[in-house]
């Protein structure tokens, strides 16, 4: 998908108050959260929150991969260069999809596409470029490197986050929302192992609602 809007959020249609801004996250992981900014892919439901460069920064302020004066600050930058902006979403988008195919792949236990591991890699050879080691209070930490000039600086604590799921031992962890109007990726941290939904509140409670109104159906047609 090729985005060329700077501003503008487009609603979900079944729900006017969700954005970029206020998705829920529930994936247990910053990678899934960015991966849940589409639903329902290669359905007639599809809906992509990530419809402008606004989005993708307000997305990046609720999750607090940039802080709200950073967020300012790409917003100016991407108002001066709206050319910029909007590379910067498409290569966005085109990372989370190849995380997501990625992390799909591990699902449905087969081998993921080398062009989509070569993307992530790519990725994360960029981020890898801006991680600087900072002096705390508390001692040294890892942070990033701020360029007000870069407006793809949102990518990189997730590419990170994906790189980190992907090596790590959770990655078999890794579940699909079994409601086909929504497809999220969330961490299964059940003792089991069997949790279905993305969230309870959310998707379970609107299938077991769908399916409540369809029993009803047949017994009172």
């Amino acid at each position: 998908m090729v985005v060329n809007q700077i501003g503008g959020i487009r609603p979900d249609m079944g729900n006017t108050n969700r954005n970029a801004g206020s998705l829920e996250l529930v994936g247990g992981s910053l990678c899934l959260d960015f991966v849940n900014t589409a639903t329902a892919r290669g359905s007639a439901d599809h809906q992509d929150y990530l419809s402008s460069y606004d989005a993708l920064l307000a997305w990046g302020r609720h999750t607090g991969v940039i802080t709200a004066n950073q967020s300012q600050i790409l917003a100016k930058s991407a108002a001066v260069s709206p050319q910029a902006a909007i590379a910067a979403l498409n290569l966005s988008i085109t990372l989370r999809e190849a995380v997501y195919r990625v992390l799909g792949s591990t699902v449905r236990g087969s081998r993921p596409a080398g062009a989509d591991l070569l993307q992530v890699n790519r990725a994360f050879q960029r981020a890898c470029l801006h991680r600087a080691i900072r002096f705390r209070a508390a001692g040294f930490d890892w942070g990033w490197e701020f360029d007000p000039g870069d407006l793809r600086a949102i990518l990189w604590p997730v590419v990170l986050s994906a790189t980190e799921l992907l090596t790590s031992p959770d990655v078999v962890k890794v579940r699909q929302c079994a409601r086909e109007g929504c497809q999220w990726l969330f961490l299964d941290s059940s003792k089991n192992g069997s949790r279905r939904w993305c969230s309870m509140a959310v998707c379970g409670s609107r299938v077991k609602s769908q399916r409540f109104y369809h029993r009803k159906r047949k017994k009172h047609p």
